[in-house]
């Protein structure tokens, strides 16, 4: 008899320590750093393109500086330009930044006062989990009082479009009367094909695998579990 309460006893006391170590391996992120990242420095470098599963309206710009600006744009007037991205991930998501820039313009405003252009444009940026459902993320419409507005989502996502296996991003752009040729009027991804820095950036961290040690650990948990409950 005394055996068998031993025996029980060390059961007991060993199952919230084995439950603990098997928790490890599913909770918290990684030490590490992102498990997946993503990122250009111009649209036309080799790979911008590699995970844009959609383009309607648009198309790239490179402009008459030396060395150009470029970035994409509507390619006609009063219908809505769209690029689409999607990223897929092994496990769910638990943390994704975002870096994508915006320009929007008002030559209307600008040829008033002393600015050379024409037309009008708007963006804005929406994201989702399945690329049907969108959620609005940075809207930059047409500058009131201004020639231009330039604004940049770089921060983390809402916590709502997390705890998923896949992210996507959409662009939205409008023009109006904008010549769509060497320039248009709104923009994404604007910067000089010299430019050293990321003018797009996605880095996600996903809920990190359960180690073999914590798998073995919970299985075992489990069995004494089970051998408690049916002695």
């Amino acid at each position: 008899m005394r055996i068998l309460d031993l025996k029980c006893r060390t059961t007991t006391r060993l199952i919230p320590l084995l439950v603990t170590v098997a928790c490890i391996g599913f909770t918290g992120t990684k030490a590490r750093g992102a498990d997946f990242s993503f990122g250009y420095n111009y649209v036309y470098a080799s790979g911008a393109d590699a995970y844009l599963v959609d383009q309607t309206n648009v198309r790239k710009y490179s402009e008459w500086q030396s060395p150009p600006t470029t970035y994409w744009g509507p390619s006609a007037n009063d219908t809505t330009g769209t690029l689409s991205y999607a990223f897929n991930f092994q496990q769910p998501t638990t943390n994704i930044f975002l870096n994508v820039s915006l320009a929007s313009f008002n030559f209307v405003w600008g040829n008033a006062h002393g600015y050379f252009g024409s037309g009008t444009g708007s963006s804005s940026l929406w994201a989702s989990t399945d690329g049907s459902s969108w959620q609005l993320l940075l809207d930059n419409p047409m500058p009131v009082n201004g020639v231009d507005s330039y604004m940049t989502y770089n921060q983390n996502v809402p916590a709502s479009l997390l705890g998923n296996t896949s992210f996507w991003i959409q662009v939205r752009m409008v023009v109006d009367n904008a010549p769509n040729s060497s320039y248009t009027d709104a923009q994404f991804s604007r910067s000089s094909s010299a430019a050293t820095n990321n003018i797009f950036e996605i880095d996600v961290s996903e809920i990190p695998e359960p180690s073999p040690v914590a798998l073995v650990a919970g299985a075992f948990g489990c069995l004494l579990l089970m051998h408690r409950r049916n002695p």
